[in-house]
């Protein structure tokens, strides 16, 4: 005759099956997560690259809309925001509202007015002599383009 097995841990009825349940769920969870994060950081990634790239664009476009003797731009935003010691607060505000708004529109823009006004383009380095000479020798008008 068999003997009955007596359990000497301190855990309920079920409480492995449960526990590995548990276990099971977190692994799958975590498998939609790491591809959640991956997505997150690489959304960030383009977010801030865009960013700094639209800060060159709009520098760049102050600097040779300024040589040519240019004293407002054509929209407010084709050059950088000039930070008062007095508004720090306000300026913060609105880089956080235009990074909501379009910043890739934005730099759109701006490129393709630094490529026909200036002959220029920002992942070049380059103010080309004219637009026969831009199309020859710039690969594009984005940044991917030029990796």
């Amino acid at each position: 005759m068999e003997r009955a097995s007596v359990n000497r841990e301190r855990v309920g009825l079920g409480k492995k099956a449960f526990v590995n349940e548990q276990k099971a769920h977190k692994q799958q969870q975590s498998v939609k997560s790491v591809g959640e994060f991956r997505q997150m950081k690489q959304d960030e990634f383009v977010k801030k690259r865009v960013r700094a790239d639209l800060r060159k664009s709009q520098l760049a476009c102050h600097q040779l809309d300024t040589a040519r003797g240019t004293t407002k731009p054509d929209e407010d935003w084709f050059w950088p925001v000039v930070v008062s010691e007095e508004e720090p607060e306000e300026a913060d505000d609105q880089e956080e509202e235009e990074s909501s708004t379009g910043n890739v529109e934005k730099l759109a823009l701006v490129t393709k007015y630094l490529r026909s006004t200036h002959f220029y383009c920002i992942w070049c380095g380059t103010a080309f002599e004219d637009m026969e000479d831009l199309d020859q020798n710039c690969p594009g008008d984005n940044a991917e383009i030029h990796d």
